[in-house]
């Protein structure tokens, strides 16, 4: 359910306080609404600031870049103006084009995003917190309205695409989305002017699919690419290894090569050496008759 925007001169500062308090750090919000509500210029306002939601870490994190005014942000609005003339005009090829164009500057931005929170507050930013706010820089890259939420500096939620974007905000205010905006289908009046919206919806259906089409191939071939590379180090590694392998068996054949040329020396000194001593032991019995004839004589 949406809430109405607020026009009066009130609604505007109470906007122009939400987007400091929205910018500071989200552990302090709490006593910095509680000083902004204290110094209000009246009470009315004063009831209203301390109302005010506290932001996501995500949200906060887009509030402080776009109150940075980093280029990141014109260059995602760049980016999405030329999607939505591609989109209009049915150009699937123009739109498969601009796909890497989009993530890149949703990537961008995030980075820019997470830089500026760290600067504005010390907020420190998990994955799950920029893949938030990597959501919503696409929601706003895809959605008019969903750009001015982004663009006000209200956020209190980080968006996706397809959400309301008026539930993310902490300040209602008007978003500009007419009803060609909400539904390209609803221009003109009667069955004719349906008939003429339900047409010239037709391409931008169609270029929506491409583009949904085509970042699913690119997600796919993304991941095949992964698994290629990770194959590929697998590869290598066991090549590696069995390169490994096969200089140590080379070594070992070598050792064993050797060992044998050493056995067979040793064996032709074992025979030697078994021939000396059957010689020496002969000699020995020869000297003892010889010694034991000569005492019988002496004797």
């Amino acid at each position: 359910m949406t809430r109405p925007a607020d026009d009066s001169a009130a609604g505007e500062r109470l906007a122009e306080i939400a987007r400091e308090l929205y910018r500071g750090d989200p552990g302090s919000f709490v006593a910095a609404r509680t000083r902004a509500a204290h110094a209000a210029e009246s009470r009315d306002l004063a009831g209203r600031i301390a109302k005010l939601p506290k932001p996501a870490v995500a949200a906060h994190v887009v509030d402080a870049l776009v109150g940075s005014g980093h280029e990141a942000l014109d260059a995602l609005t760049e980016v999405a103006g030329r999607l939505r003339e591609a989109e209009e005009g049915g150009d699937a090829t123009l739109l498969r084009s601009l796909s890497a164009e989009r993530r890149r500057a949703v990537a961008d931005a995030t980075e820019a995003a997470v830089a500026a929170a760290a600067e504005e507050s010390g907020a420190s930013v998990s994955a799950s917190v920029q893949d938030a706010v990597a959501a919503t820089f696409q929601a706003a890259v895809v959605d008019p309205a969903s750009a001015r939420a982004v663009a006000s500096g209200l956020l209190v939620k980080p968006l996706s695409p397809g959400a309301d974007p008026v539930e993310a905000l902490g300040v209602p205010i008007d978003l500009g989305v007419g009803a060609d905006d909400a539904d390209p289908s609803a221009s003109g009046a009667g069955r004719g002017g349906r008939a003429s919206g339900a047409k010239g919806a037709k391409p931008a259906a169609a270029a929506r699919r491409a583009r949904a089409e085509a970042d699913t191939a690119e997600k796919k071939a993304a991941e095949a690419q992964h698994a290629l590379e990770a194959a590929e180090d697998e590869l290598t590694r066991i090549r590696e290894e069995r390169d490994e392998v096969g200089e140590r068996l080379d070594e070992l054949r070598d050792e064993v090569a050797d060992l044998e040329e050493r056995e067979s020396g040793l064996g032709g000194e074992l025979a030697r050496a078994q021939r000396s001593r059957r010689d020496a032991a002969a000699a020995e019995r020869s000297a003892r008759s010889r010694a034991a004839e000569l005492r019988r004589r002496a004797d």
